[in-house]
């Protein structure tokens, strides 16, 4: 999807940068896309330059795709990371195997903090058992920094009493944008169409 090609891109774009300011090589060794994915060889990452999908595609299987990444990993010996772009159940239902054996997350999709709540608490249990960082900042305020900040408060001894406010960067555009005799649902296509809502809006209006 779009979300995903500019997430190549960027890393494609900065590795070299990051590789040289913070010691990290970062290299893609798979993407997936919703019905097919490509499994790259080591260093194989520039054939995605400039969005292109080269051939030798399989149908997508998430399972087989992070199998591919943590080998990967081992082989280099860096650390697996798997990012989740979509607004799917199906990669959060495997979030926790993928934590388990010692891959990182990092996550906009909302399903895992909003799902069954079991769910969760498995997620939360398999990255304490992998020693694996299961990171979901982009998940809400429209990406902007606020679960980070509030765990740091909490590690330091600070007691959060309360906090209030629009988490969500939907709901806060449709209600700046609400005016009187303007529907509901024309303010809600056009956050679409600025593509400020999730694939399908109704996972922001429900509180996903």
């Amino acid at each position: 999807g779009l979300v995903g090609k500019e997430l190549v891109s960027q890393v494609l774009t900065n590795a070299t940068r990051l590789e040289g300011e913070l010691g990290v090589k970062l290299q893609i060794a798979g993407v997936a896309r919703s019905k097919s994915m490509l499994l790259l060889p080591p260093a194989g990452d520039g054939a995605l330059t400039g969005g292109a999908w080269p051939s030798g595609e399989a149908p997508a299987d998430l399972t087989k795709l992070a199998e591919h990444v943590l080998a990967a990993a081992a082989a280099s010996g860096g650390r697996a990371l798997l990012v989740d772009n979509t607004a799917s159940d199906a990669p959060a239902e495997l979030y926790a195997s993928w934590l388990a054996a010692g891959a990182d997350i990092v996550t906009p999709n909302k399903r895992a903090g909003s799902g069954p709540y079991d769910r969760y608490e498995r997620i939360r249990a398999a990255a304490l058992q992998g020693g694996s960082l299961f990171l979901y900042e982009a998940t809400v305020g429209a990406g902007l920094p606020i679960i980070g900040p509030l765990q740091v408060l909490r590690r330091s001894g600070d007691e959060v009493v309360g906090v209030e406010g629009i988490f969500s960067g939907t709901l806060s555009y449709i209600f700046n944008s609400w005016k009187p005799g303007v529907k509901f649902s024309a303010v809600v296509k056009d956050a679409k169409d600025k593509g400020f809502t999730e694939p399908d809006p109704r996972d922001d209006l429900s509180g996903t």
